[in-house]
């Protein structure tokens, strides 16, 4: 009786008004609270017996029209082919018997008989009272169903809602920055009219107000990146939309339910139980495609909204904590449900293949909940992350035939999920063929790479020429780097590209005359057709290759403790283990490019933060800011450099910036945080290991000091100068370093500074 009525409560799960069926359907619960020996099997009884359908359709015709006595036929008989495999012997069979003498002469009996002679040798018909009891019965749990489904749908209306803000807001600011870009031939006079003094807008304020209360405020204290206790700490924001969804989903967890009594099937408290049980069911399943869309990095609504992984991430792990939580409440109420039929019946349910595996989904979502601390993340990733897609994997197969019973009811939550996924690995495949693979007139072109360990430095440069050449690079954007002939060549990690260049032009990409320029002595072991990185092209102030020419991508990556056997170890170890001083040659593959492009152009000042390798995000767009193209606004930039090694200076320096011209409105600074023996980079701007190279007063010099910078005094010096000119602090670097930053940027909002961005560039789990 209890699956004849999930499965009807499933097919009429679309409405919560009155239906048709409800009458025979109450008749059929109340009925069958009497056992009649004509036989032991529940559907041939349900659907044959003639003690039981007699009193059945003798009910019906007493307490029923005629079309409902059609719809809940059709009901019935729907369960017997679906789940008793045979047909319902039909109402006309039965109709010739059912005088008003005979039906007159059937014994009548009401709620109490179920307790006292629930045994029957003849056929009945219930009493007015008892039948309203089956209907209500039937129709309240049918209801229950309906509403599980209604709230289900919820959980795409929030995160939907939450998603739509996003790119609203996305495209506002987009028209925005947009607008004072329309005229492209911006002189120096007009430049400088858009920080002369004038009121802030009342969309300035009130949007400057929501920064600095909201948007950038950590909820506890200044950490945002660094942990505290263990734990990441998100923005007011991210804690807003986090918080909402928690208190929604325990409220709607907690309301619209229909106890009463008498009721044919549970007491107050199983009804209680067996209603939660089936809410927090419909959720946690509805909680699924959610929770797998936030997780994948080929995302259209990452595309769509721009934000950070980390935020899709934030997101990602609150959900699964929720739907395992409301898996666990299923779980509890099932088992006291069971348990009030004894221990030896509860005992049989493990039995049932549809009650063990939801055990071991259970088991495995709980899993993977304990097995995702930032800690476990961070220091053991490839252990994090093959438990996870197991896990998840196991999780997904024991859901298919926890609910497998139910005819599809719940699988329309599980396949997005195999979408989802497949969705995302091929459009990884996608990437990576771009990437690596160039098919043209019959020759195939694959990807080449080289990889460099500066010891001095403790840097590692990677060298990667894509086998594709359409590929146009933009700034801030990251790849994925495979060793696939590695034996854990599924390992995978982003790095930012930090340059690009066209290696088979032997020119810069955006200007041939520099292509002549001598390489420092410090890069004398590049390859041939290493070429000197040149600004970002004159029509899209981003880097971009000919059409005949393949892209050479530069990353500079700081490896990880020696003692560890992560990726960019392993490539540290190789280069040591080379003889030959040269860029040693290894397989690498890219997927990408991922990121979403940050156009700085339109902001009067900016504020360039980077820490250590954290420059790879920046130095694309200082290029173009040196080298500005024709017609490009005149901006004022301040690039701030801090690394421990004065030799990483030197490095990248000398490939990347020495040979840029000097610039009137861009300043740039490093700070060298370790003091060594020899401080030639206080006195000269281009030094090696041997030598000193005057530097001419038309190419770019540092500006090169011992110590820390002192951020506060920075942004708030050029929050100042600015006027009401707009400003971006462009941040890249360690986690103590920007939430330091955050924090500062905070303080200026909060004193009344308006028209000032954080845009921040990280990549986090």
């Amino acid at each position: 009786m209890l699956l004849h009525l999930i499965f009807t409560g499933a097919l009429f799960a679309s409405s919560v008004v009155a239906n048709p069926v409800d009458c025979l359907e109450g008749i059929v619960a109340a009925t069958g609270q009497f056992i009649f020996n004509a036989t032991d099997d529940y559907y041939n009884n349900l659907c044959h017996g003639e003690l039981f359908l007699t009193s059945v359709y003798a009910a019906a015709k007493t307490y029923c029209t005629l079309e409902e006595i059609v719809a809940g036929s059709a009901s019935v008989g729907k369960t017997c082919s679906e789940y008793g495999f045979t047909v319902l012997t039909p109402y006309e069979e039965f109709a010739p018997k059912l005088t008003d003498s005979f039906i007159a002469s059937l014994p009548v009996v009401s709620f109490k008989d179920i307790a006292i002679n629930p045994m029957r040798n003849t056929s009945i018909i219930v009493s007015e009272s008892l039948y309203k009891t089956g209907s209500d019965t039937f129709s309240v749990f049918v209801q229950s169903l309906v509403i599980d489904a209604r709230y289900g749908w919820g959980v795409y209306g929030f995160w939907g809602g939450v998603l739509l803000i996003g790119i609203i807001t996305r495209f506002v600011k987009f028209l925005a920055h947009r607008t004072p870009q329309q005229d492209r031939s911006l002189d120096v006079a007009t430049a400088e009219s858009h920080s002369s003094p004038h009121a802030y807008t009342t969309a300035q304020k009130l949007w400057g107000w929501a920064q600095a209360k909201v948007v950038f405020p950590p909820v506890i204290g200044t950490h945002h990146r660094r942990l505290l206790g263990g734990f990441t700490i998100p923005t007011r924001l991210q804690t807003s939309v986090v918080l909402a969804y928690w208190a929604w989903s325990i409220v709607i967890c907690a309301v619209s339910y229909n106890i009463f009594s008498p009721n044919l099937y549970y007491t107050p408290e199983v009804q209680a139980w067996r209603y939660i049980a089936d809410r927090t069911a419909v959720m946690a399943y509805a909680n699924l495609p959610v929770m797998w869309m936030f997780s994948g990095r080929n995302n259209i609504f990452l595309w769509a909204t721009g934000w950070e992984f980390s935020t899709f991430n934030l997101f990602h792990r609150h959900v699964a904590r929720i739907a395992t939580l409301q898996a666990a409440i299923h779980s509890i109420g099932w088992t006291v449900i069971e348990l009030k039929s004894g221990k030896a019946f509860y005992a049989s349910d493990w039995t049932q293949q549809y009650w063990y595996m939801g055990g071991l989904a259970m088991v495995t979502m709980g899993l993977i909940i304990g097995t995702s601390t930032i800690i476990l993340r961070r220091k053991f990733y490839e252990i994090f992350l093959v438990l996870h897609i197991v896990l998840s994997i196991i999780t997904i197969v024991g859901l298919f035939f926890h609910t497998k019973i139910l005819v599809g009811q719940y699988e329309p939550y599980l396949w997005p999920l195999v979408a989802i996924w497949c969705f995302d690995r091929f459009v990884r495949m996608v990437r990576q063929i771009y990437c690596n693979l160039h098919l043209k007139s019959g020759k195939l072109s694959t990807t080449s790479s080289t990889v460099e360990y500066i010891e001095k430095a403790n840097l590692i440069i990677l060298s990667v020429t894509l086998g594709s050449s359409s590929l146009k690079p933009k700034p801030n954007q990251h790849y994925f780097l495979y060793q696939p002939f590695k034996w854990r060549g599924w390992e995978n990690h982003p790095f930012t590209a930090a340059s690009w260049t066209n290696v088979l032009e032997q020119t810069s990409i955006t200007d041939s005359s520099q292509s002549s320029t001598p390489s420092s002595p410090l890069s004398s072991s590049k390859e041939e057709n290493d070429i000197t990185v040149a600004p970002l092209s004159s029509s899209s102030r981003t880097s971009a290759p000919s059409a005949q020419g393949r892209v050479k991508l530069t990353f500079y990556v700081r490896p990880s403790t020696p003692s560890s056997s992560s990726f960019t170890n392993q490539l540290r170890k190789r280069c040591l283990s080379d003889t030959s001083g040269q860029p040693v040659p290894t397989k690498l593959l890219l997927e990408g490019p991922y990121g979403s492009h940050e156009s700085l152009g339109h902001y009067d000042n900016i504020l360039f933060i980077t820490g250590g390798t954290g420059i790879s995000a920046a130095l694309p767009y200082l290029k173009s800011f040196v080298k500005p193209s024709v017609g490009q606004r005149q901006t004022n930039v301040q690039f701030i450099w801090t690394t421990k090694q004065a030799r990483m200076v030197n490095e990248i320096f000398h490939r990347e910036l020495a040979t840029l011209p000097a610039s009137p409105n861009v300043q740039v600074n490093v700070f060298v945080t370790e003091r060594e023996k020899n401080k030639s980079a206080e006195s000269t701007t281009r030094s090696s290991d041997d030598e000193e190279k005057p530097v001419s007063k038309e190419i770019m010099s540092l500006g090169i000091k011992y110590g820390r910078p002192n951020l506060k005094t920075l942004i708030e010096n050029m929050a100042e100068e600015k006027g009401k000119g707009s400003m971006a602090v462009f941040l890249c670097g360690p986690a103590g370093m920007a939430d330091q930053a955050r924090a500062v940027v905070g303080e200026c909002l909060n004193k009344g500074v308006r028209r000032i961005e954080l845009v921040e560039e990280v990549f986090g789990w």
